[in-house]
């Protein structure tokens, strides 16, 4: 607010403001002249230089609204202003950073427009590299080659064997083993392996699961003697030398075709099976008895079926004497070999007890002594036992 605008607010000219200050204090002349306090002067009395100007609030207003007025102009100018060239007024503010990121950015738009492969190209190559690391590392690492190979279930066959028909070798990759061929290599290798499955767990072993045939029998054949499972199923073969301390031999079965890993073929079958039945009453024989120092199967050495019907079974006792038990009837089978085990248990047959024949045909059960040749290993197992009657 300028000079002029304040002397018309209060009313002053420039006369006014060269005039001579009015004293507020009283003179000392007022003073004596009247004993009477000075009256007060009010705003109708003050005229003139030196008076009090009241304000009106039209006047004010007035003022004010020229102020406001000059304000707003003074905006539009700024906003006509800056609103002109609005990205020069960015480039000025903003920081220099900013504009670093957008050509980063840029560039990269760029980059990606003129690359040569597509987004689905990229990301293949990408997994493929991905393949080719891992495919690089199952071959070389350690973790994957053959180092521990395990036989499980093999009772008759050796693990060195197993290991050795399966055609497996240490050192080679986990995943490129013929494990399907190596099983069926080892079920050919060997009539014992009924079954045979290879599997392979990280790290670096291989676990060979074969399931043997038991061999239950040596069935005597014109050309040595064939071992046999319960199905029939030729295991081995022996010549009559080698199977000298072979047990326990089937005899007495007209046997046409044995050949290792197929059945035999017997013309009297039945009598096949019913030495089969004999066996299995002397292993359940040793199986319920309480003393387990002497196997009743182990030391039979010869089932003997005659076309008569009646069997023959050679026993070595525990004082290494022999007996042979004459049996006609399977009905009471398992009766008669446990208690044929008891009585060997009891020590009836002892130290001096000679080597003799067991009649357990009749109701009565009849022994009798008879001679046979000090070397018993010697002993014609194929001709009729001589019982004395």
């Amino acid at each position: 607010m300028d000079d002029e605008e304040l002397n018309d607010l209060f009313g002053m000219d420039d006369g006014d403001q060269d005039g001579e200050e009015v004293s507020d204090k009283p003179s000392s002349a007022d003073h004596e002249g009247s004993g009477s306090e000075p009256e007060e002067s009010s705003s109708e009395t003050a005229g003139g230089n030196g008076g009090v100007f009241v304000v009106t609030e039209e006047k004010l207003d007035e003022l004010f609204e020229d102020d406001d007025e000059e304000e707003e102009q003074e905006q539009e100018e700024d906003e006509e202003y800056y609103g002109e060239d609005d990205e020069d007024f960015y480039e000025e503010f903003e920081p220099a950073h900013t504009n670093k990121l957008d050509d980063i950015v840029e560039a990269e738009r760029e980059f990606f427009k003129t690359f040569p492969l597509s987004a689905k190209s990229t990301l293949a190559i990408f997994l493929g590299l991905i393949v080719i690391i891992i495919i690089l590392l199952i071959a070389t690492l350690p973790a994957f080659k053959i180092l521990t190979i395990n036989v499980e279930g093999n009772y008759y066959l050796k693990t060195e064997d197993v290991i050795s028909m399966s055609g497996i070798q240490y050192g080679k990759h986990l995943f490129f083993a013929d494990y399907i061929g190596a099983s069926k290599t080892i079920e050919d290798s060997s009539a014992y392996v009924r079954g045979c499955k290879i599997t392979f767990s990280i790290p670096s072993t291989v676990t060979i699961k074969v399931d043997e045939r038991s061999k239950i029998a040596n069935v005597r054949t014109p050309d040595g003697y064939a071992s046999v499972d319960d199905n029939g199923i030729v295991l081995e073969m022996n010549s009559f030398e080698d199977g000298r301390n072979v047990a326990p031999v089937i005899s007495g079965l007209n046997i046409t075709h044995a050949a290792v890993g197929r059945e035999i073929i017997i013309d009297n079958y039945s009598d096949y099976q019913k030495a089969l039945i004999v066996m299995g009453a002397l292993l359940a024989a040793d199986t319920n008895s309480s003393n387990k120092e002497y196997s009743l199967f182990e030391h039979t050495k010869e089932v003997r079926v005659l076309p008569s019907g009646y069997i023959f079974l050679t026993i070595i006792l525990p004082n290494k004497h022999t007996l042979q038990v004459k049996i006609n009837s399977l009905e009471q089978i398992s009766t008669d070999t446990a208690w044929l085990l008891y009585a060997i248990d009891s020590k009836v047959f002892n130290d001096g007890f000679p080597s003799g024949s067991l009649d357990m045909t009749g109701e009565e059960y009849v022994y009798r002594q008879f001679v046979i040749e000090e070397d018993t290993s010697e002993q014609n197992t194929d001709a009729e036992p001589d019982v004395q009657q």
